[in-house]
């Protein structure tokens, strides 16, 4: 007499067990155990991120994970932080002895890379090129408080990043030289085919200075600047120019005109006195930050006609809003039919009932059309009590989230 078979739990429904327990790598570890059937689902999402940072205590056993010759683990990285650090006191520049073990061409999932603090000077030539070599990889890189002397190792890893889709600049800073980026061969340098998606923050000039000097061929078609001063605006409308008509959405992140030092100077004005957007012809989507007159003079000089939004960032407490001067643009020309989204923040729900109220009042015309759309920054609903939400940065369009800005909370594995 044969034994009665055991009752078979089918695969798909074992993975939506798994796949529930994505954010508990204790359970995650146990559910490992159970079979080999459940073993890629649980790898899949327990060694999806992957951070290791200066802190030995932290990065614990996590390095061998990558680098240990008897390691199976690696296919199933996706995102990978690594973080430097300048607390030398803390683990010298850990990096330049663990880059060298690191199983790179093992790591075939690896989509995403981010860099932490990455001290350039301090990695030895076998360091740096199993860096480059890192990076080769990846669909979207993302760098934060890259200091340099020297603009050159930054375009280096750029042009390592042979995948990218997505290349990402934090808090970073880098020294270029007028001789330095003079020096510079125009077509020596590529860029990844794939690359759409920059984001950068404005006191970056040397670096995309250095950009528009190589002129490499390009297909970005998504643009962020972050923190984009006087100094630095004439510099980023030159760079969108030479990128052209490729760049379909941009986003202007101007300084916050609700500080008492940022209200005595136009820092949007060197943006638009050079010509501002006016070569990037088939923009699509518009969003900026920053003091409203400035603003209504960048979008004046938008010369796209397929423009389908232009997202506004507007606090109820700014200086000089005058919310019947933002009908113009969208009156007549080239915005005569774009959707106007005013993205409100204030100290209280009444106050952005009543800046709605008035734009309502203002813009009758827009938004008898369906043309005008007033939220509330953070997402909630503008006439609900909740309290405004707390955001790190000024603005509505938040930038890209990094694993290791999170890494002094909890490790992600």
């Amino acid at each position: 007499m044969t034994a009665p078979s055991q009752p078979l739990v089918p695969p798909e429904l074992c993975d939506i067990v798994v796949d529930h327990l994505h954010d508990d790598p204790p359970a995650l570890a146990t559910c490992a155990l159970v079979c080999r059937g459940w073993l890629p689902s649980s790898r899949m999402h327990q060694f999806h991120t992957l951070v290791l940072h200066r802190f030995p205590e932290w990065r614990g056993q996590k390095l061998s994970l990558i680098s240990d010759p008897s390691s199976t683990i690696l296919p199933y990285v996706r995102h990978l932080a690594l973080g430097e650090g300048r607390g030398r006191e803390v683990d010298p520049y850990w990096l330049d002895d663990a880059l060298p073990g690191i199983r790179v061409d093992d790591l075939e999932g690896l989509e995403c890379l981010e860099l932490f603090e990455i001290i350039w000077t301090s990695l030895s030539p076998e360091s740096l090129a199993r860096l480059l070599a890192l990076c080769r990889r990846p669909r979207s890189v993302a760098l934060r408080l890259f200091h340099n002397h020297s603009v050159v190792p930054l375009i280096h890893l750029l042009q390592a990043c042979a995948s990218a889709e997505k290349f990402t600049i934090h808090g970073s800073f880098v020294h270029g030289h007028d001789d330095e980026i003079a020096a510079l061969v125009p077509g020596s340098f590529t860029m990844s085919p794939h690359l759409r998606y920059v984001e950068m923050p404005g006191y970056m000039y040397p670096f995309y200075n250095a950009l528009r000097r190589l002129a490499p061929e390009h297909g970005i078609c998504t643009i962020y600047f972050a923190s984009l001063y006087a100094n630095s605006a004439a510099s980023a409308a030159r760079f969108l120019q030479w990128c052209g008509h490729t760049i379909e959405e941009i986003t202007l992140d101007f300084p916050d005109p609700r500080l008492e030092h940022n209200r005595t100077e136009n820092h949007e004005a060197p943006f638009y006195e050079v010509g501002g957007l006016k070569d990037n012809t088939s923009l699509r989507t518009i969003n900026l930050n920053g003091t409203p007159p400035g603003l209504l003079a960048v979008l004046k000089q938008v010369t796209s006609k397929i423009v389908d939004t232009v997202s506004i960032s507007l606090d109820s407490e700014s200086p000089d809003l005058d919310f019947g001067a933002f009908g113009e643009p969208f009156s007549k020309g080239v915005l005569a039919s774009a959707k106007l989204r005013i993205i409100a923040s204030g100290p209280d729900v009444k106050s952005l009932v009543e800046m709605r109220d008035m734009l309502y009042g203002k813009l009758p015309l827009l938004q008898k059309q369906g043309r005008l759309v007033v939220e509330r920054a953070g997402g909630q609903p503008i006439d609900t009590p909740e309290p405004p939400t707390d955001v790190d940065r000024w603005g509505a369009f938040p930038m890209v989230d990094m694993a290791l800005d999170h890494y002094f909370v909890s490790p992600a594995v």
